[in-house]
C-alpha cells in the first residue's frame, strides 16, 4: 500500500512541476510507449567505437522519436553489429544499431564546466541490448576524462530501464520548454517536453 501511495504522490508532484493535467501524467505514466523498445534481435556482436558528430546526427535524424540532431558534442559513440568477435568495426561496413552523444550540460545550473557531462541523446534502431552498451561505455568513457557527474534526460513516457539498470538515479523533473535561448541559441534542441532529471556519479570519485 505504501508503493502505490508514494507512486500516487509522485505523479501528483510531476503534474504540479510541469504544469499537466493530472489525468495526462497519469496515463504516460501507466500507458506511455517506449521509444528505446528493443525489437531487432543483433545478427552477430555489438561493439562500441567513436564516431563524428555527422555519423551521429545522420542516425538521430533518422531515428530518434523526439529530438533532433545536435550542434555541439564532447564525443559521440556508435554501436555496431559486427560479423566476427574481436575485429574493430567498421562504420562504412557494419551495421549501426545505435548511436549516443554527450557534451556539457544544457541547463546553466548544472554547467559547472568541469565535472559534469550530459548524455544528451540515446537513440537505437531497436536492436536489443544496444541502448544498455552505449550508455554504459558513454558512461566509462567520461569518467574516464575525469567528470565525476552525468545527466542526461527522458520524457515523463519513457520508463528509462537501461538508465535504472545502470545506477542512474532520479532526480527531479524539468517543464516543457526549449534549451534555445538568445544567449545560448541551440537551433536543433527539438520540441519542448517535460521530461525526468537522471544523475549517475562517479563512483570512485564521489
Amino acid at each position: 500500500m505504501s508503493d502505490l501511495a508514494d507512486f500516487c504522490r509522485s505523479i501528483r508532484r510531476i503534474a504540479d512541476q510541469t504544469g499537466l493535467p493530472l489525468s495526462d501524467v497519469w496515463d504516460a505514466y501507466t500507458h506511455g510507449p517506449d521509444p528505446l523498445i528493443e525489437s531487432r534481435e543483433p545478427a552477430h556482436r555489438l561493439a562500441i567505437a567513436p564516431i563524428t558528430m555527422s555519423q551521429a546526427n545522420d542516425f538521430i535524424a533518422q531515428h530518434h522519436s523526439h529530438s533532433g540532431p545536435v550542434s555541439f558534442q564532447k564525443f559521440s559513440l556508435g554501436c555496431f553489429d559486427t560479423p566476427e568477435p574481436d575485429r574493430i568495426p567498421i562504420p562504412a561496413r557494419d551495421h549501426l544499431a545505435g548511436v549516443v552523444v554527450a557534451h556539457r550540460p544544457a541547463s546553466r545550473h548544472l554547467d559547472d564546466r568541469h565535472y559534469t557531462l550530459e548524455i544528451s541523446r540515446l537513440c537505437t534502431d531497436g536492436t536489443r541490448m544496444a541502448a544498455s552498451k552505449l550508455i554504459a561505455h558513454a558512461a566509462r568513457a567520461a569518467f574516464a576524462m575525469g567528470y565525476v557527474r552525468l545527466v542526461t534526460y527522458t520524457l515523463l513516457t519513457e520508463p528509462a530501464t537501461c538508465l535504472k539498470a545502470a545506477g542512474w538515479r532520479l532526480d527531479g523533473f524539468t517543464a516543457a520548454k526549449s534549451w534555445d535561448s538568445g544567449s545560448r541559441a541551440r537551433p536543433n534542441s527539438g520540441r519542448a517536453f517535460a521530461r525526468k532529471r537522471y544523475l549517475l556519479f562517479d563512483p570512485k570519485r564521489r
